[in-house]
């Protein structure tokens, strides 16, 4: 084994954990009611407004596209060496990403400015504790705006999409450990 067992039990235990965070948020986010005998599941407003009203197909391209353009642009902030634009955009995602989360338990105002705290300290003091933790409200934020983008056969296959991208990424064009490194 490459790990401890108190570390592989540690990783397991946050890996449930962030999963136990994403499913309370999108639970606080979502209204079930029934309509006609019909269950219909409905999703509130973010903190960072509503989300797209965009769905299946055109949900899948949409996405498709931002990571295209996402990550041609990070590339791009690579090869300048502009380390402080990536910090900054790093910082924004964070904070977003938290922010959405947390909006689901307090108002706005309160949700950003804890987000921004917690994003600052995770980028200029970083240690274990808050690094895990902000990576656990990210992830639940990810979910609170996507989940309801997609229906399981899109999903699936984003998902399939994510992981050709991946090997590719890695293996073949070796532009994610390039920006790994950077």
């Amino acid at each position: 084994m490459k790990h401890d067992l108190s570390i592989i039990i540690l990783l397991a235990a946050l890996f449930l954990v962030s999963q136990l965070v994403g499913l309370t948020v999108l639970y606080r986010d979502m209204d079930v009611q029934q309509v006609n005998g019909t269950t219909v599941v409905s999703h509130g407003t973010t903190v960072i407004g509503d989300r797209p009203d965009i769905h299946g197909f055109d949900a899948f391209v949409f996405f498709v596209i931002a990571v295209a353009v996402g990550t041609a642009m990070i590339l791009l902030i690579m090869y300048a060496r502009k380390y402080v634009i990536w910090k900054l955009l790093f910082l924004y995602a964070v904070v977003v990403t938290m922010a959405v989360a947390f909006g689901v338990f307090v108002g706005g105002i309160e949700a950003f400015a804890l987000a921004l705290l917690l994003g600052i300290w995770k980028l200029f003091r970083p240690n274990p504790i808050v690094h895990n933790v902000t990576e656990v409200f990210m992830y639940a934020g990810v979910a609170l705006i996507f989940v309801p983008l997609f229906d399981v056969t899109w999903i699936i296959a984003l998902l399939l999409l994510i992981s050709v991208y991946d090997v590719i990424a890695v293996f073949r064009s070796r532009h994610m450990v390039k920006l790994a490194q950077f």
